[in-house]
Parts: C-alpha cells; sequence; structure tokens
C-alpha cells in the first residue's frame, strides 16, 4: 500500500449563470441548504469537459487516473458523473458508501470519502486521483492527487 496523496494540481470553477441552484438560505431556524433539480444535468453537462481540460493542461486523460474521490451530490448526480466519466462501479463505490451512511453533506462530502479512502482503499505508488467537490454559486474544485 502506498502512502499519503500529493496534490499535484487544484482548479476552482464557478459556472456562469448557475447562483441559483446551490446554496444556503438564512432562516431564524439556522442555516437551509438549497438544492435545484437541475443540478443532476448541470453536471453531467459541465464536468467531463471541465475534467478534460484540467487534466490536459497536466497531460493527462481520465484514463490516466486510477482512483475518483467524488461528491455525491445525491444518487443522480453521482451515476451521471459514473456515466458521463465512464468510471466502473467500483471506482465510485466509496462515494456512494458514504452518501449511503452519511447522505449529502454538502461540499465537506468529499473530505468524509477522502477519509474512508485513505483508511480502507489500496494504493499504489504512483497511483494518480480526481478528488472533485461542487459548492455554492454552482462551483466545482478539481483536485489531482499523486500516491507516494
Amino acid at each position: 500500500m502506498a502512502g499519503k496523496p500529493r496534490i499535484l494540481a487544484g482548479e476552482s470553477t464557478l459556472f456562469p449563470q448557475t447562483t441559483g441552484l446551490m446554496g444556503f438560505d438564512l432562516k431564524d431556524s439556522g442555516l437551509h441548504i438549497v438544492l435545484s433539480a437541475e443540478i443532476p444535468e448541470v453536471v453531467c453537462a459541465a464536468v467531463p469537459g471541465l475534467v478534460e481540460q484540467f487534466l490536459g493542461r497536466q497531460g493527462l486523460t481520465v484514463t490516466d487516473l486510477t482512483h475518483f474521490l467524488l461528491h455525491p451530490g445525491g444518487r443522480r448526480v453521482l451515476d451521471g458523473l459514473a456515466q458521463c466519466l465512464g468510471l466502473a462501479e467500483d471506482q465510485t463505490a466509496v462515494s456512494r458508501t458514504i452518501l449511503r451512511d452519511y447522505g449529502n453533506l454538502s461540499s465537506a462530502s468529499v473530505l468524509f470519502i477522502l477519509d474512508r479512502f485513505l483508511t480502507t482503499e489500496h494504493t499504489r505508488c504512483g497511483d494518480l486521483g480526481l478528488l472533485l467537490a461542487f459548492g455554492p454559486g454552482f462551483s466545482a474544485e478539481t483536485v489531482l492527487l499523486r500516491w507516494e
């Protein structure tokens, strides 16, 4: 088993004209998450190009990656990501487990996924992985990892 992952690159993306898709409303009873039913379609339309361009700037493609730590913004979002990125079921297993066990924890979900992945999955030195999270605005955080 390899050691810990090292961050090789990261980017933040704010999708234009999507501020109403995701966010929080402050009410007397606290913060309430706002999630549009359009999110799965927006993710599937935008993410393949976003990931392709991000990886291309690193001289890579999706097929160069072994591990995918994907924010499960819901089952439909995760199913769409798996389909549009051409991922096998085992490549999204940890994301699905966290979604099942904890639900959607907003963008912090990816930290639970990373923790579970680091404690349960086997990696090799040199393995590459993609960490992808979504947040308010509608935004995406993309991080390229290499295990050392």
